[in-house]
């Protein structure tokens, strides 16, 4: 059930308890004790102060969103909903964010699951040193395209890898 209401989050965007609780035909305190969790443990935010959106709208932090990729959310369907993201998501964050996003789209449906666990063991700013190198690696390869910062993190990893083997 909370793997449910992870995707139904990323894929519908930013949403209250009922709305979720009726997309998912489930019982509002199922609901209630997810979301509750999910903040505790970081994955969602209250959008409520964010401009724009009403009183009890939630939304998914960068590592719920990664999580939710991990658990086979569309990410073609995350990009169409994403919404503007609230003014504690750094500039940096932002980057891997849309970095992710664009990657998932590039990768079969269930593949992205070693990467977002890589993601989730590291630090925000550090993921580049803890990704597994994909074997298709043109999946990466044009998803960086479109991200130079992220891209010069890569380079600037690489190159200290291997200096170190050097």
């Amino acid at each position: 059930m909370q793997a449910r209401v992870l995707t139904s989050l990323a894929e519908n965007g930013p949403s209250n308890r009922n709305q979720v609780t009726d997309r998912l035909r489930s019982h509002y305190k199922n609901v209630f004790h997810i979301f509750r969790a999910f903040a505790e443990r970081g994955l969602i935010e209250d959008y409520s102060r964010v401009p724009g959106f009403l009183q009890g709208d939630f939304w998914l932090t960068e590592r719920g969103l990664v999580t939710a990729l991990a658990l086979g959310a569309d990410p073609v369907k995350i990009r169409n909903v994403i919404p503007p993201l609230p003014s504690s998501v750094t500039a940096q964050d932002r980057d891997w964010i849309m970095f992710y996003l664009d990657w998932a789209v590039q990768m079969p449906p269930g593949r992205f699951a070693p990467y977002a666990d890589a993601f989730l063991k590291a630090g925000s700013g550090e993921q580049f040193r803890l990704i597994p190198l994909p074997e298709d690696m043109d999946s990466m390869v044009r998803a960086l395209r479109g991200h130079p910062a992220i891209k010069e993190s890569f380079k600037s990893a690489f190159n200290e890898f291997t200096k170190s083997l050097g």
